[in-house]
């Protein structure tokens, strides 16, 4: 199956950077982005776009989710997605950072653009060597689109007057935020890492520490990359 919300796996390889010392959640991620920026409005005047409120969607970023693309369609790249030429509007600036919480997919789609940025590898590479591989899941990938070798496994997508997708399967460059494709049995590996860490108070896949700090509830009870308590 595709996941909508693989947003929490991409806020993993996120806080795994802060860990490292590659990234300050609190430091604007203009710093971090080469290859596009967060254009400059009269809110970023204010307070900058950090990945601390992008993973908490308290960034002021606006398009709150993706539909995909079908097999034939042409597909953006990052950049072009972030300025509205793909199938969405533009991800700009709408309010102040910090000021509310708005759930923002643009934001999370600027989140993967710093990490590619940042470490010069694709999304699916990264994500399979450092989050996919570590958890064990060996049948899930960010890959889009979907690669051959997946087909087999793979559950065609229909949409929902019944019709089967385009080509069987969307593509989603968009990939932190709707990219991954898994399966409930690899899906729930995730959680139990994160709940081992929680509930043992010994750091594996993230530290200890960085556990409590993502789980930390604030606006609408969101967390650092997935809901909090």
């Amino acid at each position: 199956m595709q996941v909508r919300s693989a947003s929490q796996f991409a806020a993993l390889r996120a806080h795994q950077l802060v860990e490292s010392g590659l990234i300050n959640l609190d430091t604007d991620v203009n710093e971090y982005l080469k290859s596009w920026k967060v254009p400059e409005n009269e809110f970023t005047k204010e307070a900058k776009v950090t990945t601390r409120k992008i993973l908490n969607h308290t960034a002021g970023l606006t398009v709150w989710g993706f539909p995909g693309y079908d097999k034939g369609d042409p597909i953006p790249i990052v950049p072009e997605v972030l300025d509205g030429k793909g199938n969405k509007d533009s991800v700009r600036m709408c309010k102040k950072p910090g000021e509310s919480w708005m759930y923002s997919g643009g934001g999370y789609t600027i989140m993967e653009l710093m990490i590619t940025d940042l470490e010069g590898s694709s999304f699916p590479e990264i994500m399979q060597k450092d989050v996919l591989g570590p958890l064990g899941m060996i049948s899930s990938t960010f890959g889009n689109p979907l690669s051959e070798k997946y087909h087999t496994i793979a559950a065609t997508g229909y949409r929902g007057d019944g019709t089967e997708v385009e080509g069987k399967w969307p593509i989603y460059p968009e990939m932190a935020v709707a990219g991954l494709w898994t399966m409930t049995s690899q899906l729930i590996r995730w959680a139990k890492e994160i709940q081992h860490i929680y509930q043992s108070k010994k750091d594996g896949l993230l530290k200890s520490s960085t556990v409590n700090e993502m789980l930390t509830a604030g606006m609408n009870d969101q967390g650092f990359g997935t809901r909090g308590f």
